[in-house]
This record gives structure tokens, C-alpha cells and sequence, in this order.
């Protein structure tokens, strides 16, 4: 299965409750466009979701080109990154982060990828061709590029770079990604370049929209996200 085709089914958050979606939301909008504004290259109309990852429905997004969503059931997923400008978060995710910085950290990683092309890039080297292993080492190599742009932004932003790293630890190992041990190695290697600084970038929405979160409904079978 080629990269692009592999991010499963997705739905949209709460339909029953527009105003509480509508509010997270516009809370991801405020935190994702700040980043976009350091996010080099040509600018996208950038959107940002969430989306509700817990259980499977009637909104594949096969063929459209992203980068990579791999959540399993009862995982920590990434951001997915759709070729264009749109950034989708998943719940789950929403659910696990534990400061702005993590959160801005997903966010910025997702931009990066768009920022560089990357589902577009991915999904011209995806030939019949090109062996699969081939592909995930691309795969691979992108992600790392992703990272390094995502840092820089993140210290241009005001946010802590190194809630890269606190999230990461944290996050699941997948094939199309380097080891997160691998990640965090070379990430660091690019904290030591960037400027000191003292980052306080804040929203001030944080903690209220997590407490927003730890309410929502959970109708699935699945579990509440912890």
C-alpha cells in the first residue's frame, strides 16, 4: 500500500454539538496560522480541525495526497498534513498532549510538511517503479526535514522547540517515520543551534480547552482518550 493511500477513515467531531467544535476549532486556527506566518516557501490557505479518531466512518481519504496519519485504535497519532493547506488533529492526540508547546509542536510539524511539499513530493516518487522500501526511506528522510523546519518555527514563534521532543517520547513507532529515539537524536543536534532565548508564546486557551476535551461524549466502543 503507497504512502498516501494509508491514513484510514476519519469523521467529524461531535456533529451533535456544532458550537463546542466550532470552538476547539477556532482555538487550532489561532495557535496553527501563527505558525504558518514562519513557515517559509510559498503560502498555503492553511485550515486547521480536529477530528474524531476513536472509532472508523464514512469519510476515507484515500487518494487525496497527506502525510501520514498511521493512528491504531487506542494510539497517539500525529496531525495529518493534506496537500493544500488543511491540518487535521486528532482527538486522541488533543487528549495526550500536556502543554501548548507539545500541541504547537504537532501543529508545526504538519505545517512543515506542507510548507515543503511533501505530500506532493511523496506522492510523484510513489511509481510502480520505485520499490516500497525506497519509498519509506523517503518517507523517512522528509520527516526529519519536516522536523528541523518545525523547530525553527516553533523558536521564531515564541513556543518552547523542545516540546518537540517531550512529544515524541511519547509518541508510537511507525514504519513510515524514523525510530522516535532517532528523531529526538537529531532534533537535539538542532536545538544547540538555535538562538537562547526564553520562550513564553501562549494563547492563554490551553487549559481551557483541555478541560473542554475531558468532557466531550464518548459514544464508541472505544475508550476515552487518556
Amino acid at each position: 500500500m503507497r504512502l498516501m493511500f494509508s491514513f484510514g477513515l476519519m469523521v467529524p467531531l461531535l456533529a451533535q454539538a456544532p458550537a463546542l467544535r466550532s470552538e476547539l476549532d477556532r482555538y487550532l486556527t489561532r495557535l496553527g496560522n501563527g505558525l504558518a506566518k514562519r513557515a517559509k516557501g510559498q503560502p498555503f490557505p492553511y485550515s486547521f480541525a480536529l477530528f474524531d479518531d476513536r472509532r472508523a466512518a464514512a469519510l476515507p481519504l484515500a487518494g487525496i495526497p497527506a502525510f501520514p496519519f498511521h493512528a491504531e485504535q487506542g494510539e497517539l497519532g500525529e496531525a495529518l498534513a493534506v496537500t493544500g493547506g488543511a491540518v487535521f488533529v486528532p482527538l486522541r492526540l488533543m487528549s495526550a498532549v500536556e502543554s501548548e508547546a507539545e500541541l504547537a509542536a504537532v501543529l508545526a510539524h504538519a505545517i512543515a510538511h506542507i510548507a515543503l511539499r511533501h505530500p506532493a513530493r511523496i506522492e510523484n516518487q510513489a511509481r510502480p517503479d520505485v520499490p516500497e522500501a525506497d519509498l519509506l526511506v523517503r518517507a523517512r528522510n522528509l520527516e526529519l526535514e519536516a522536523d528541523e523546519l518545525a523547530l525553527r518555527m516553533l523558536a521564531e514563534a515564541g513556543y518552547d522547540p523542545a516540546g518537540l521532543v517531550t512529544f515524541l517520547r511519547k509518541a508510537p513507532r511507525g514504519q513510515t517515520h524514523p525510530s522516535p529515539e532517532a528523531r529526538i537524536k537529531v532534533i537535539e543536534q538542532t536545538l544547540q543551534s538555535l538562538p537562547r532565548r526564553a520562550y513564553k508564546a501562549s494563547t492563554g486557551q490551553f487549559e481551557k480547552i483541555k478541560a473542554l476535551i475531558s468532557r466531550l461524549p464518548f459514544t464508541s466502543s472505544a475508550p476515552p482518550p487518556r
